[in-house]
């Protein structure tokens, strides 16, 4: 998932910025809205199917606004996958986010 679809998924495309934050660990998010301010977040697997963006805390002019403005976590539903494959981890990079996945006894036919 590219950080600019993320951004359009979550309605702040031309408003934020989504990027990777490693100075906040392996797989952090942050989203910057300027002079506005930012919200870091933490990407992991909360399920077989499912990615979750848990949002952590507002700086900048936001933090003023802390609790009048919510911050949801975000949840990413991922289809089901072709042949057997099971996404079994998230990472985030320079990029966006990467899901590996993997089968097992699965027949590969032409």
């Amino acid at each position: 998932i590219t950080f600019a679809s993320l951004e359009q998924g979550l309605g702040v495309q031309g408003v934020a910025t989504i990027s990777a934050d490693p100075a906040d660990g392996p797989n952090a998010v942050k989203l910057s809205a300027g002079v506005i301010g930012s919200v870091t977040g933490k990407v992991e697997m909360t399920a077989p199917n499912e990615v979750t963006i848990q949002m952590g805390s507002l700086s900048g002019l936001a933090s003023l606004l802390n609790g009048a403005l919510p911050v949801q976590t975000q949840t990413i539903q991922i289809p089901n996958l072709p042949m057997g494959l099971v996404v079994r981890s998230v990472s985030v990079t320079s990029q966006g986010i990467v899901a590996t996945a993997s089968a097992q006894h699965t027949t590969l036919t032409q």
